[in-house]
């Protein structure tokens, strides 16, 4: 699926119920955005296959296939669409299983369009600024949390509502590297500073970027710097 922020934004609204998916259909349908319908679980589910939808609104219990098996489905497919789930009061177990199976909200029934309209916004407005432009937030996301040595591609995932594919895929093509170099480089860097600042033990220089232990910041400023770290200490010892 294209990510061009000159494409314009496909939404999927798949429901059994037809008074309720015409309504959905038509309201939405007053935003800047191309929609599908389907009134079956399978009719969704092709047409997510074909990787065109950028946010499916599903009822959850449908005829021929439920959600939580078209949410299977396009995990499986590597399908890249956000899915929100439409669920009774009986079944929000069922929601919550939904959420953990990959969809990114829930709502129950009934209700207020506006909520299914903030979703949809939120999730749109994700995939749909400037690609450039959130290349660059991802960026400075890594460069502040950088120094956790708990950071992972899903914190960003989470925090940008995105997928670990998209994630990569714009390190990839606007950033002109990947997550785990582009840390790797920022603790490396920052690494470069203590060292050159003073005598700081380098298992203290370790910790404060967010090495997990010396060893690994041996590796790391190996594979970035072409040089150990301690090398690199001699180096500005000498000049």
């Amino acid at each position: 699926m294209t990510d061009s922020p000159d494409k314009t934004p496909v939404v999927l609204v798949a429901d059994d119920d037809e008074d309720l998916l015409e309504f959905l259909v038509l309201r939405l349908g007053r935003e800047p955005w191309d929609f599908r319908k389907a009134s079956d679980g399978q009719e969704a589910q092709d047409i997510l296959l074909t990787r065109e939808v950028d946010v499916a609104v599903l009822d959850l219990k449908m005829p021929k296939l439920d959600a939580l098996n078209i949410l299977k489905s396009v995990q499986q497919e590597g399908v890249e669409s956000d899915i929100i789930i439409l669920t009774g009061y009986a079944t929000v177990e069922s929601a919550v299983l939904a959420m953990r199976r990959g969809a990114r909200d829930f709502l129950q029934k009934p209700f207020k369009t506006e909520e299914l309209l903030t979703i949809v916004r939120r999730l749109l407005d994700a995939r749909y600024p400037s690609t450039r432009t959130l290349a660059q937030r991802l960026e400075a996301y890594v460069k502040d949390h950088a120094y956790d040595p708990a950071l992972r591609i899903d914190d960003l995932c989470s925090h940008f509502n995105i997928s670990p594919r998209y994630v990569s895929k714009l390190f990839r093509e606007h950033l002109g590297t990947s997550f785990k170099r582009s840390v790797a480089e920022h603790r490396v860097h920052r690494a470069k500073q203590l060292i050159e600042s003073g005598d700081e033990p380098l298992y203290s220089v370790a910790d404060k970027c967010g090495f997990r232990n010396y060893r690994q910041l041996t590796s790391t400023f190996k594979k970035v710097e072409g040089m150990l770290p301690r090398t690199y200490r001699e180096v500005c010892d000498k000049t």
